[in-house]
């Protein structure tokens, strides 16, 4: 136990726990080495023999089976590249000012570490909630699916022979590597803050005894926080030495880039990642609904009959014609018989009054337009 922690005493004398022995970090550090040279030497003498060629399967045929996939894909969005690149910062930060004054590399460094705990804090945080409303959730995390794949790697890795299918957006290994820094991350956060109430600083108030009435003890229980705090620091040194070295390599290199840039090109989505697990297709714009078809005209209505023409005025009657004074009385009108000779004037007909021998013009007929006026003619 004295390998991996430091005890001191209590002002009751008690043994209790103080801090993280300090040889672990030389531990993690030539572990993250060892696994760097372990995987170097397994990338060149095993590594082709079990997985010949893959990844170098993108070939024209393919893309042209999926001309529907854009030439530029995006892997990694302007603030996913911010986040990253700022917590990357505020972590080299913590390890050079948590570890170098350890190893006897003396300077000013409390400052420095606690205000880039807090940038990392809020790097987390803001990562969580990123993650969790504006992207895809569940592609960062380790599912059923992936155990799968895990077991069949293994399989492959021991001289079997079988068929594993291309991962999503992210590898099983990038999935291992976010778990533990998600893990350790928030070990180290919570810890350290519970640490800044025991310096002076504008954020939190001192505050030696938090943990007055705790069952341990108030010293036992920091001498906890302390181990907590300095063992998430180690692993983050053993986690970063491997997290750089895969971002060198240069069969890696088009995912840096793409952590630098945001996108990467449909040769390499399609060489190494499936389109069924990781779909990067364009949403197609909604289907327009059909337009409507053009009404048939209504049945117009017949056309209503015209009125039938105004009946003609009747032709004015042709004026008796005069006779000479041995001529006959004036032809009679249709509808009044032709004049007596006796002298005594005919009864009137309705339609019209009969022709009268006296010397006065007949009245006119009520159907047909007056006579012109000249005297009746008599007879002799």
């Amino acid at each position: 136990m004295d390998q991996l922690f430091q005890f001191g005493t209590d002002p009751w004398g008690r043994e209790i726990i103080i801090r993280l022995a300090w040889g672990l970090l030389t531990l993690s550090f030539w572990a993250g080495i060892g696994f760097v040279v372990f995987h170097a030497v397994y990338a060149v003498v095993w590594k082709p023999r079990v997985e010949p060629g893959e990844g170098d399967e993108a070939a024209p045929a393919a893309a042209e089976a999926h001309a529907d996939i854009p030439e530029k894909i995006v892997r990694h969005t302007g603030p996913a590249r911010m986040f990253h690149w700022v917590m990357a910062a505020s972590m080299l930060a913590l390890l050079v000012t948590g570890f170098f004054p350890i190893v006897g590399l003396e300077f000013s460094w409390l400052t420095i570490h606690w205000v880039s705990g807090l940038i990392l804090i809020l790097c987390i945080l803001y990562h969580i909630v990123h993650a969790s409303f504006f992207l895809d959730f569940w592609s960062i995390w380790i599912l059923p699916q992936d155990l799968k794949e895990a077991v069949r790697r293994t399989q492959r890795q021991l001289g079997a022979t079988v068929d594993i299918d291309k991962h999503g957006k992210y590898p099983l290994d990038h999935k291992l590597y976010h778990l533990a820094v998600s893990i350790f991350g928030l070990v180290v956060s919570v810890s350290g803050l519970l640490m800044m109430l025991r310096i002076d600083n504008p954020i939190l108030s001192r505050n030696d005894f938090l943990f007055e009435g705790a069952a341990m003890g108030n010293d036992a229980a920091w001498g906890v926080v302390y181990v907590l705090h300095g063992l998430s620091a180690v692993l983050f040194v053993m986690l970063t030495i491997t997290h750089i070295y895969f971002a060198v390599r240069p069969e890696k290199l088009w995912i840096t880039k793409s952590m630098v840039f945001g996108t990467v090109t449909r040769d390499d989505y399609l060489a190494h990642h499936s389109p069924k697990r990781w779909d990067v297709t364009p949403p197609k714009p909604p289907a327009k609904p059909p337009a409507p078809a053009p009404a048939a005209p209504a049945a117009s209505a017949p056309p209503p009959a015209s009125p039938p023409p105004p009946a003609s005025p009747p032709s004015p009657a042709a004026p008796a014609a005069s006779a000479s004074p041995a001529a006959s009385a004036s032809p009679p009108s249709p509808a009044v018989p032709a004049a007596s000779a006796s002298p005594p004037a005919s009864a009137p007909s309705p339609a019209a009054p009969a022709a009268s021998a006296s010397p006065p013009a007949s009245a006119p007929s009520p159907a047909a337009p007056p006579s012109t006026g000249e005297p009746a003619s008599s007879t002799s």
